[in-house]
């Protein structure tokens, strides 16, 4: 068996891709495609201690490495369905900036932290910033694996602060060019959240039921019960003539219920990931690339306070409990007229 320089290695194999051996009495797991010659000079400190540069071959960038190790790993067997493959390839890319062409051993905790900041300064969603990161991650394990560096540098994400976007909203004539260039798909949705404030997943649960005489229900989220236990109810007739104009589209798949849905013989609503898509076009159309679809949540709010002007109405109508957004909606309201609202009703409509 080989030793490295006081580190006897008592290697054993533990699975198809892992082996097990132990340093001071501590067990330690690695890939077996990593050579022994590169693991016993990461064993014996191979280069400098504050150097995360491992002994096998040149040094390489982020993007180096992940064009001609890792891709080509990963459509092998850790990713046989091509889509799964074609997602990562997606990921992996849009992770790259601003790393990508560091070198692999020159990648700090620091950087990552950097990174990190400066997408949640460009709006992203917590979301997308862990799957980018973990995406990361996987690339510097691997390249951990093969020896090309000592360990990873990328650190797991928990806790990431949440973007402030309480200030980010549509006015009239952006609401408008919005709708104008979503997908046929996707518009009735869209303008759907706009006119009612509902959440993108109690949009999608909306269903035939949900729709009654004079009156529609919205399932509620974030009330620590089940889904559809939680409903809030809104009168069509005060919704103005907008919603009035979008309620005859509102048609229900014959098979499944669901309100919102792509084919007719679905059993399911439309797909997020569908309609994220969809809306980033629309967006980039319009004009609007930093709007994300939480935020028409936002436009609803401010525009329905420069209307109901009740703080008790505002909070039902949202489904929310943080008194302090609620109260920033009606403030911001406070500096536009009525008529700048979606939901005005001409004085001749409401005698009619």
């Amino acid at each position: 068996m080989p030793k490295a320089e006081g580190y006897p290695l008592n290697v054993k194999r533990v699975s198809r891709n892992l082996v097990e051996f132990n340093v001071h009495h501590q067990k330690v797991r690695i890939r077996r495609t990593v050579t022994m010659e590169a693991l016993v000079a990461f064993l014996n400190g191979g280069t400098d201690k504050d150097s995360n540069l491992a002994a096998k071959g040149a040094p390489m960038s982020l993007t180096e490495f992940t064009d001609q190790k890792y891709l080509p790993s990963a459509a092998k067997p850790r990713l046989p369905n091509r889509s799964s493959y074609d997602a990562e390839v997606d990921l992996v890319s849009a992770s790259f900036k601003p790393l990508g062409k560091k070198l692999l051993h020159e990648i700090t905790r620091q950087d990552v932290e950097e990174t990190k900041v400066a997408w949640l300064a460009d709006g992203l969603a917590n979301s997308t910033i862990k799957r980018r990161l973990s995406a990361l991650g996987r690339v510097m394990d691997y390249a951990v694996a093969l020896g090309y560096v000592r360990e990873n540098r990328i650190p797991k994400v928990r806790g990431l602060p949440a973007a402030n976007r309480s200030g980010i909203w549509l006015k009239l004539p952006e609401i408008d060019k919005l709708l104008s260039h979503c997908d046929p798909t996707i518009k009735p949705f869209i303008e759907f959240l706009i006119l009612t404030g509902a959440r993108v997943g109690e949009a999608l649960d909306f269903r035939r039921e949900d729709l009654r005489p004079g009156k529609f229900l919205l399932p509620t989220e974030k009330q620590r019960k089940p889904m559809r236990e939680a409903m809030r109810a809104f009168t069509i007739a005060e919704m103005g003539p907008r919603f009035a104009r979008l309620l005859p589209q509102l048609k229900a798949n014959p098979r499944s219920g669901f309100i919102f849905y792509l084919k007719p013989t679905s059993s399911t609503p439309l797909s997020y990931s569908y309609l994220h898509h969809q809306f980033i076009k629309a967006r980039e159309a319009a004009g609007l690339p930093d709007i994300h679809l939480h935020d028409l949540r936002g436009t609803f709010a401010v525009h329905r306070a420069m209307i109901v002007k009740s703080f008790r109405q505002l909070q039902y109508e949202l489904g929310h409990s943080d008194a302090k957004s609620i109260q920033s909606y009606l403030s911001r309201a406070e500096t536009f007229d009525s008529e700048e609202s979606v939901f005005y009703v001409p004085p001749l409509a409401q005698k009619s």
